[in-house]
């Protein structure tokens, strides 16, 4: 049979052992959520870079400055409505 000094030398190590695995796993999970963030990160500016593109190309052609006058009007005309909106009606 071991010394007792032995059994408690081996728990006080598996105690170590678990803290250091969950200390890494924590760590671990800390660098995939921030890689996932970054992710999209880039894909959200991959996607509002294109979109500017094809504004911008749609502005260029004929009748594109008047379209986009037309839709900031309306979205004017909405903010306005959202605006006045009365006591228990539908807020926007």
């Amino acid at each position: 049979m071991p010394p007792r000094s032995y059994n408690r030398s081996t728990r006080a190590g598996l105690a170590v052992t678990q803290v250091i695995l969950a200390s890494e796993a924590a760590r671990e999970q800390a660098i995939n959520l921030a890689a996932g963030e970054a992710e999209a990160i880039c894909r959200t500016a991959e996607a509002t870079a294109r979109s500017l593109g094809l504004v911008s190309a749609a502005l260029q052609q004929s009748g594109g400055e008047q379209a986009a006058s037309l839709r900031v009007a309306e979205k004017y005309l909405e903010v306005c409505r959202c605006a006045t909106v009365g006591v228990g009606e539908r807020r926007c």
